[in-house]
């Protein structure tokens, strides 16, 4: 729709802004402006102004006409002239002659004149077309000076081959280029007046860029009756997208004279392919890098770990650290150091030696190109026989926000515990209306080589309340021991039928030390909280998709858990509110999955089987900063062998 308001025209009649002048000679400069909208100018540069259409139908458009003298001597108007469609009618207060001239001194304006438009209906010659407003003045370099006026209806109207554009097989190494077409489907001259990106900085733009354009104020024909565009009725933009994140985005704007669409706007949208992370090293037939040998107080052993980029897309690395329950031990165990790939070790735990024009990385983050490899080079060095165990954790996107853990071993056997899913707040919260029910599950993974073993888990509630509020669903007896990469799932159960809205509880887990083989004598404790009035409050929807969404996945692959389609119900999902957990997998599979953060998280099943994954989802009111958590959602993925 066209603004009530009318829009400036300015039409300037010279080569060039400020003060004409031959060698010392002042000059005059005619400036012309009709409500301020850029001229457009079409064959043989003839100035063009098209009337806006009235805000109803019928009625009488007015636009105001400014003469302005841009020169530095006296401006004298001598005639002006109204010729053809008498559909257009002029009305000055200045009524000018050759004998009686408008002057106008350097610098000034007049603005007292006015152009009409009102459609009588006649369809005779004397009523169709453009018409012409001629100025004859002492202008020298334009001394008569005319602008088409073209009536509502005849203005140029663009079109653009993509309202929108998905970018959808770009990897780093071979970006993606679209060509976006410019065409005028209206009835006079498009001008191109410019083409950019909304964000257009190059910490903004996320991967697009604008590598060909038309020049600013370029002309386009209009179509007419033609199907295909003449190069003359087409200008054509390319935008080249190379992937930096999970989802790129930004706008493609197109400014023209275009009355009803000035300034058009394109979405652009980017989905680059993966790359896809491999690690070997190696103990990788054990599952887990081996220091156990190493007893004898500051004896050290190098390994190094070799990961390499076999997909088509982009990994970016981000250091490497070596991690543990207890940090400080950790760190002086292990030493973890990267290296651009192709480096070599003489011996098992000799020395590692950096690649001819090699180098030790030292940024935070390091791009990953297809087929290109990083050395990760771990030292550890023995504390007592019997040693320190940990994780090395490789962070990384391709682009999807990922991280690969690594069992590292020092000395003897032990248990490794972690509790999944980790929330928001650290606690689980149950949310359910009176008189309803809700079952949460909580694993405990053993992520070390020895036994885990629980001697006790123990539910109190802590309002006393008949029946309990909860209640443990899984009986575990004193003494369960959970393998070596092993878990155990635990459900407990929520049940509202209690006088009171808010109950609490609390999870205690006792589990052998594991370096002392004994019961730790602080025992994990999971807070446990159960709400029954939700005042109508409507809670989350986690949605991890279903398997057929996956397609075939084979060992090895990365998954990309997609749960972006998720709801938040009455408020947002908060930032890293995506709690992903693993609560099922094959016999034989090393494999853990507690994260918490974004929508999308990267999994690599390492043996063909069953893998049953949950998310929760969490918001909160910004109001009264609650929480609010979603019911689990479970996503079963069946895993086939490795594709030879």
């Amino acid at each position: 729709m066209r603004p009530k308001s009318l829009i400036w025209l300015f039409v300037v009649a010279l080569f060039g802004v400020g003060c004409k002048s031959y060698g010392t000679r002042k000059l005059p400069a005619l400036g012309l402006t009709f409500n301020d909208e850029s001229v457009a100018y079409q064959d043989n540069n003839n100035p063009v102004f098209t009337v806006p259409a009235p805000s109803t139908p019928g009625d009488k458009v007015k636009v105001r006409v400014e003469f302005t003298n841009l020169g530095s001597a006296d401006l004298k108007i001598t005639s002006i002239t109204l010729t053809g469609n008498k559909d257009f009618t002029w009305d000055s207060q200045y009524l000018v002659s050759d004998t009686q001239p408008l002057i106008i001194l350097p610098g000034e304006k007049r603005t007292n004149s006015w152009l009409y438009y009102q459609e009588s209906g006649i369809k005779d010659e004397a009523h169709q077309g453009p018409a012409h407003l001629t100025i004859v003045s002492n202008d020298p370099e334009q001394p008569q000076f005319t602008v088409e006026l073209l009536p509502p209806g005849n203005a140029p109207h663009i079109k653009v081959s993509d309202t929108a554009w998905t970018f959808a097989s770009a990897t780093v190494a071979n970006p993606e280029v679209h060509n976006f077409v410019i065409t005028d489907i209206g009835k006079s001259t498009l001008i191109v007046k410019t083409v950019y990106l909304q964000n257009a900085d190059a910490s903004t733009s996320q991967g697009f860029q604008v590598i060909d354009k038309p020049y600013d104020n370029s002309p386009v024909k209009p179509m007419g009756g033609n199907i295909q565009p003449r190069p003359d009725q087409q200008a054509v933009v390319k935008v080249q997208y190379t992937p930096q994140g999970p989802t790129d985005q930004n706008v493609l704007i197109i400014e023209s004279n275009d009355p009803d669409n000035p300034k058009l706007s394109i979405p652009l949208y980017g989905k680059g392919k993966p790359g896809k992370l491999s690690i070997s090293y190696e103990d990788q037939l054990k599952g887990f890098i081996d220091f156990q040998n190493v007893i004898k107080p500051g004896d050290s052993c190098v390994k190094r770990v070799v990961v390499t980029n076999e997909g088509p897309g982009m990994v970016t690395l981000r250091t490497p650290k070596a991690q543990g329950d207890d940090q400080a031990m950790v760190n002086k165990a292990y030493k973890v150091r990267w290296y651009t790939g192709g480096g070599s070790q003489a011996k098992e735990c000799g020395p590692y030696t950096k690649a001819a024009g090699g180098a030790e990385i030292t940024s935070t983050q390091y791009p990953l190109s297809p087929d290109f490899t990083v050395d990760i080079v771990v030292t550890y060095t023995a504390q007592g026989a019997k040693g320190v165990d940990a994780d090395l954790v490789i962070p990384y996107s391709n682009p999807y926000d990922g991280k690969f853990t690594l069992h590292m071993a020092g000395g003897s056997a032990k248990p490794q515990i972690e509790i999944a899913p980790t929330l928001a707040m650290h606690s689980w919260s149950f949310m359910v209306n009176k008189g309803g029910s809700e079952d949460r599950t909580l694993v405990i993974y053993n992520k070390g080589l020895g036994p885990l073993t629980i001697e006790s888990l123990t539910l109190t509630n802590t309002n006393q309340v008949k029946p309990p509020a909860f209640t443990l669903k899984t009986a575990v007896n004193p003494g369960t021991t959970i393998p070596a990469f092993g878990y155990l799932p635990i459900v407990v159960h929520y049940d509202t039928n209690y006088d009171l809205t808010f109950v609490s509880g609390e999870l205690q887990i006792v589990y052998d030390d594991p370096y002392t083989g004994k019961p730790v004598t602080e025992p994990l404790t999971l807070p446990l909280e159960g709400n029954s009035d939700l005042q109508g409050h409507k809670l989350p929807v986690a949605d991890p998709g279903k398997a057929s969404d996956y397609g075939e996945i084979h060992a090895g692959d990365t998954v990309l858990l997609d749960g972006i389609t998720s709801k938040g119900g009455d408020f947002a999902i908060i930032d890293a509110g995506y709690a992903w957990f693993l609560t099922k997998k094959p016999q034989n599979s090393k494999v853990f999955l507690n994260v918490q953060g974004k929508p999308q998280v990267s999994f690599t099943p390492d043996v063909a089987g069953n893998y049953e994954i949950r998310l929760i989802v969490t918001t909160q009111d910004p109001k009264t900063s609650k929480y609010y958590y979603s019911p689990e959602a479970v996503l079963d993925l069946n895993v086939l062998s490795a594709a030879q």
